[in-house]
């Protein structure tokens, strides 16, 4: 059986970026996070190297995604719920029902 590797970012980075993506705006995804803006920062900092591609445009007063940042939050929050969508079927699924 042949090796198959993921180059894929850590989930806390992915995470992180989805929180952002989605609230537009660093602060706000830290607070959501319950974390520090400079992590979130870090995280989105890390993806962006990763990819070699800026997914945000940073403004003034916060953060607007670019067109690669737009392709990439859909996709990450497309694999994010069927990650938590999946989890939550399974552990339903493991409950089970026992009759006495």
């Amino acid at each position: 059986m042949g090796s198959k590797r993921y180059e894929v970012p850590s989930s806390g980075a992915l995470v992180a970026f989805e929180s952002a993506g989605r609230l537009r705006a660093v602060g706000r995804a830290a607070d959501e996070l319950n974390t520090s803006q400079s992590a979130i920062s870090r995280h989105i900092r890390h993806l962006e190297e990763h990819l070699g591609l800026p997914l945000f445009d940073r403004t003034g007063r916060g953060v607007a995604l670019t067109p690669s940042g737009e392709a990439y939050l859909a996709s990450v929050t497309s694999a994010l719920d069927l990650l938590n969508t999946t989890g939550k079927a399974l552990r339903t699924a493991s409950q089970g029902v026992t009759i006495a």
